[in-house]
Parts: structure tokens; C-alpha cells; sequence
């Protein structure tokens, strides 16, 4: 693979993690947002509608009382009308629970409030009746004790809603914390990859070289490269080989032709002694010519 296409894949790689990191957060981030935006969206309209509960069973007593003191018929309508929607409020909250704690406390709260209500009409069909200490005997009486029944349980459905949106909310922001240690997590695998494909591609590119260099610091020609690559790196490491291998002939070409300039070196040498030993004899020879020369002139006198 060439140089090129190692750095372009090394860059794809560490491209797909990022998007990828990118698109697992987007998503994460999304999905809690939504969550969250539903609890929210859940846990204010229980809490809006336990407050108008409240707000119409206050009105709903009130009336009861305003009644009593006044006796005016318009009562018993708006008695009917708060009730209507207490009950329209508490069907609606039946669709929001999903805690079966939740779901008895409203339970209780509807029987209490249904209980509550025949009570306020019973109590005016006494007074209208001619029975008016009967009538504050039931409201003063059973009335306000199944009053305070129903504001015990609200109360606590109150209560525990609030409980239970605060976990909610905790949980959605543990949910953050872990996505964001995911995210801390991937991030740093993501940047230790990085840094290995760069380790790798640079190892890659400079060990052979230097491999290379250390041999020719040396003076070492003898040396085989091992090329186990084919990027422009191998290239040039085949390339050296291929002149190493051209030196080594010149070398041995060298070497071959001083051990043939020795050995005719040698030989001349030894020419050289032959003459040198043939002068001297023909010099003794000489000599002795010259001596039995005279010898013979001394004789001859």
C-alpha cells in the first residue's frame, strides 16, 4: 500500500470514529432530551392537575358551607359542577400514573371525593328539608372527617409525585453523566488510535531508512535489505538494495583484478631475480675469462 493510502486510510478511520462518537452523542443527547421532556411535560401537567383538584374540592367545601349560611340554590349546582371536574382531573391523572402506589392514593382520593360529594348533596336535601342540625351534624360531622381523609390522601399523592419527579429527573441526569463518560471514553480510544496509526505509519516510513543508513554509516555493502512493504518506502529500499548489490560486483571486480595485478607483480619479481642471478653469472664468468687470461699472458712471458 502506498504512503498515500495509508495516510488517507489511517485519516478514514480516525474519520469514522469521530462521526461515529459524533452520532452515538447526537443520539444519546436526543433521546434523554426527549425523555426528559416528557417527564417534564408528565410531571407539570400532575402537578397542574392535583392543584386544580385541590383548588375545585376547596371551592367544592366552600360551597357546602356557603349554603348553609345562605341556603342559596345555586349552590348545589356549583357543587355538581366542581365535582364534575374534580373527576374529569382525576381521570386525567389516572393516564399519566405508572406507579401502582400513585394509582392507589387516587383511588383513594376518588372514592373519598365521591363519598364527599353525596354527603354535600345529602347535607342540603336535609336543610332544605327542615332539617338543619342534622345537616351541620353531617358537615361538621362524617363531612369533615371524610374531608380531611381526602386531604390526607392528596397530600400524599402530592408528595410522592414531587418524590417521584425529582428521581426521575436524577435518573435522566445519571443518564447524561454515563453518555458523557462514554462519550469522554470513546474519545480518548479514539485519540490513542490515532495516535498508533501515526506511531505505525511513521515506523513504517523510518525504520527501513534508517536501517539503511546505519549500514551505510558503517561502511557495510554486504548488508540484504528486507523489504516487506511496497509503498514508495519499499521502492527505495529496493532501490539501494539493487545499488548495493552493483557495488558489491564493483568491489568484487576490483578485488578480482588487484589479486591478478599482485600475481603479475609476483611474476615480474621473480623474472627481475632470474636476471639479476644470470648478470652475476655471467659476470663470475666473465671474470673468469679475464683471469685465465692473464694467466696465459703471464705464462707466455
Amino acid at each position: 500500500m502506498k504512503i498515500r493510502n495509508k495516510i488517507i486510510a489511517g485519516y478514514l478511520v480516525v474519520s469514522v470514529l469521530v462521526l461515529a462518537v459524533a452520532i452515538s452523542a447526537a443520539y444519546g443527547f436526543n433521546s434523554i432530551k426527549s425523555s426528559f421532556q416528557l417527564i417534564t411535560d408528565q410531571s407539570e401537567a400532575k402537578i397542574i392537575y392535583l392543584r386544580e383538584i385541590q383548588f375545585y374540592f376547596t371551592g367544592q367545601a366552600n360551597d357546602e358551607r356557603g349554603f348553609l349560611l345562605t341556603t342559596g340554590p345555586e349552590f348545589r349546582q356549583e357543587i355538581t359542577q366542581k365535582a364534575d371536574n374534580i373527576k374529569k382531573r382525576i381521570t386525567l391523572i389516572q393516564g399519566l400514573i405508572d406507579n401502582n402506589e400513585h394509582a392507589e392514593l387516587l383511588k383513594k382520593i376518588d372514592d373519598a371525593h365521591s363519598r364527599f360529594t353525596q354527603i354535600n348533596y345529602k347535607v342540603i336535601d336535609l336543610y332544605n328539608g327542615g332539617q338543619a342540625e342534622a345537616a351541620k351534624k353531617l358537615s361538621f360531622g362524617e363531612g369533615r372527617s371524610t374531608r380531611k381523609d381526602l386531604e390526607t390522601s392528596f397530600n400524599q399523592l402530592v408528595k410522592l409525585t414531587e418524590e417521584d419527579i425529582a428521581h426521575k429527573k436524577q435518573s435522566a441526569q445519571n443518564t447524561v453523566d454515563r453518555l458523557l463518560l462514554f462519550i469522554a471514553l470513546v474519545s480518548i480510544s479514539v485519540i490513542v488510535i490515532g495516535i498508533g496509526i501515526g506511531i505505525y505509519l511513521a515506523r513504517s516510513i523510518t525504520k527501513p531508512i534508517n536501517t539503511i543508513t546505519d549500514h551505510i554509516n558503517q561502511g557495510d555493502i554486504g548488508f540484504a535489505a528486507t523489504v516487506t512493504v511496497n509503498d514508495e518506502v519499499g521502492l527505495l529500499v529496493k532501490a539501494f538494495e539493487k545499488l548495493n548489490s552493483v557495488l558489491r560486483h564493483m568491489v568484487a571486480d576490483i578485488q578480482s583484478h588487484s589479486e591478478q595485478v599482485a600475481a603479475s607483480s609476483q611474476e615480474l619479481t621473480a623474472t627481475a631475480e632470474q636476471s639479476s642471478l644470470a648478470a652475476s653469472q655471467v659476470a663470475a664468468g666473465v671474470e673468469q675469462i679475464a683471469h685465465q687470461t692473464e694467466q696465459q699472458n703471464s705464462f707466455a712471458q
